[in-house]
């Protein structure tokens, strides 16, 4: 099986259902039970606010392999007017079976040695602006005509 499909089966991609555990009168008991669970290894995923004054936050297993997250464990806490609710979801339960090798480590290289082309010669073109030190003041003839016309009209 593939780490890809590992990953799915776990519950990666899939969205959380979550179901109330616990809820808390006060942050402080929330904190005594927190501190207790964050020793498992949690980090902070994401947080939101919202103008009602509530906050959910939203917190993951910090298993890695590799530096990749293994585990799909998820937490959600609702914090309103001092109460807190713990929610979790039931459909992404803690798994930290290790992944499978890729793939693409078990199939070994094959290198193909190529001689290198021969090298060719090109003309080195310089096309920096130039810097223009006099201009020339004569009219070309189509310029005269077009003035002459111009005045006769104004006379």
């Amino acid at each position: 099986m593939s780490a890809v499909k590992e990953h799915q089966r776990k519950g990666f991609g899939t969205r959380s259902n979550y179901e109330e555990i616990e809820t808390y009168a006060t942050r402080r008991q929330f904190n005594v039970w927190w501190q207790e669970k964050k020793k498992e290894g949690w980090r902070l995923n994401t947080r939101y606010d919202s103008a009602r004054g509530t906050t959910s936050e939203y917190w993951c297993c910090s298993q890695k392999q590799d530096g990749i997250y293994i585990c799909p464990a998820r937490f959600k806490f609702i914090f309103k007017r001092g109460r807190v609710k713990v929610l979790e979801a039931k459909n992404r339960p803690h798994d930290h079976t290790p992944l499978p090798p890729n793939s693409i480590n078990e199939i070994p290289m094959k290198t193909k040695v190529i001689e290198p082309l021969p090298m060719q010669t090109a003309q080195i073109v310089d096309l920096t602006p130039r810097l223009v030190t006099s201009t020339s003041t004569q009219s070309t003839r189509t310029n005269t005509k077009r003035i002459n016309k111009c005045s006769s009209k104004i006379d």
